[in-house]
């Protein structure tokens, strides 16, 4: 019997498909009021600081086998996460700019290696540095694959938006969901290995 030493890719969007379709009026939601808000004139960027924590947070809920609602998710992303995660957001652009200038294996690196910060933020209140921490120890044995899971998330996106974006409905939510079941995949991942750890010291 071999063990599993990371998370399988097509496992986690056949629970992230299970999961949308549990609440997809609700996902469908956070995706038409971004349309409308990108179509009012919103800056993308002003878009993300806003929407991205609410989504977020909206997608641990649902994870959890909790019933979001959006009072509730508005009512838990306060201020502090929304500065938190906006300090986070420049601090992880700017590494991955340095990173790519470099060379690009180094941005890829860093890409990988701080891909959970927001959630982090989002799901333990950490502030900004320590969430950028947190994500480097998660992804520590799993970042090859987080790699791949990321490009198998920018193809699906790339494929929602070829027909006049209406896939964006589905496959917006659903790499989201995703990308949550794996930052939980790796905290537990982390999480056991600590106790090894500590039951061996």
């Amino acid at each position: 019997m071999t063990t599993q030493t990371t998370f399988l890719i097509n496992d986690i969007f056949k629970k992230s498909w299970g999961i949308y379709k549990k609440d997809a009026w609700g996902f469908i939601l956070f995706v038409v009021i971004i349309l409308i808000l990108e179509i009012a004139g919103i800056p993308v960027s002003l878009l993300s600081i806003i929407v991205t924590p609410l989504l977020i947070k909206y997608t641990l809920l649902a994870i959890n086998n909790e019933k979001p609602s959006f009072k509730q998710t508005i009512k838990e992303v306060d201020a502090r996460i929304i500065l938190y995660y906006i300090i986070a957001s420049l601090i992880f652009g700017l590494i991955n700019m340095i990173g790519t200038i470099l060379l690009i294996i180094p941005g890829i690196i860093a890409l990988t290696t701080f891909y959970f910060y927001s959630f982090g933020i989002i799901d333990k209140r950490m502030g900004p540095i320590e969430s950028l921490k947190y994500s480097q120890k998660i992804t520590k044995g799993h970042r090859w694959k987080i790699f791949v899971f990321g490009l198998v998330c920018i193809l699906l996106l790339i494929l929602g938006a070829i027909p006049i974006g209406l896939g964006l409905l589905i496959t917006f939510p659903l790499t989201t969901i995703a990308s949550a079941l794996v930052y939980k995949y790796l905290v537990t991942k982390h999480s056991e290995n600590s106790n090894v750890v500590n039951a061996t010291a």
